[in-house]
């Protein structure tokens, strides 16, 4: 996982490849949601208590780099076939 600070943001942006198709993805979290990853990263705990402003999709994405697309091919999604990207996700 690469992790860039865009200072003109105040934003972070994580770039990470996802381990079942291989495309790289980043995720863009705020200076407060990056505090809150970090202490996840150290202390444990459940990260959907750490990091309750995330979705689902998003705190998968943290935890073990599969993609969207990934994501619905591996647990489903119970409505459709695709998972729409949330502002957060961009395509490497």
């Amino acid at each position: 996982m690469n992790i860039t600070d865009d200072v003109d943001q105040g934003d972070y942006e994580l770039e990470q490849f996802c381990p079942l198709c291989g495309d790289t993805y980043k995720i863009r979290l705020s200076v407060e949601e990056m505090a809150q990853y970090d202490d996840y990263r150290n202390y444990g705990g459940y990260i959907q208590e750490a990091m309750p402003s995330l979705n689902k999709v998003e705190r998968e994405f943290l935890l073990t780099g599969y993609c969207p697309d990934c994501q619905v091919a591996i647990f489903g999604n119970g409505k459709t076939n695709r998972i729409k990207l949330s502002e957060r996700f961009s395509v490497a």
